[in-house]
């Protein structure tokens, strides 16, 4: 993330993204299987806490709003698109090797 951020903002953007509107949404029931699945609470489980946000449907309706009024060209645009989807497939595979060292 910092490699990407360095040397464009909308990798940051893409990367930051991924974190918060997909863990406040998706990141839920992901905390729920840590903890249900594979015993991890506490301190394991806080990347997916989000308590100090509040109404997180406002929070990620807001924050859609900004992106939508960044102002990026067609170009910028698709390029913060691919870096989305390229940081989700990096979010995948830590998942699956989670799961991985976790099964033994």
């Amino acid at each position: 993330m910092r490699t990407v951020a360095r040397r464009w903002p909308g990798g940051f953007v893409a990367h930051h993204y991924t974190r918060y509107l997909g863990d406040i949404a998706g990141g839920q029931v992901i905390r729920a299987k840590l903890r249900t699945q594979h015993g991890i609470t506490g301190a394991g489980a806080k990347f997916y806490a989000f308590d100090t946000i509040g109404n997180t449907v406002l929070f990620r309706r807001h924050y859609r709003t900004l992106l939508d009024s960044t102002g990026w060209d067609e170009l910028e645009r698709a390029q913060v698109i691919a870096e989305t989807k390229y940081a989700f497939a990096l979010n995948e595979a830590v998942f699956a090797e989670l799961d991985r060292d976790l099964a033994g």
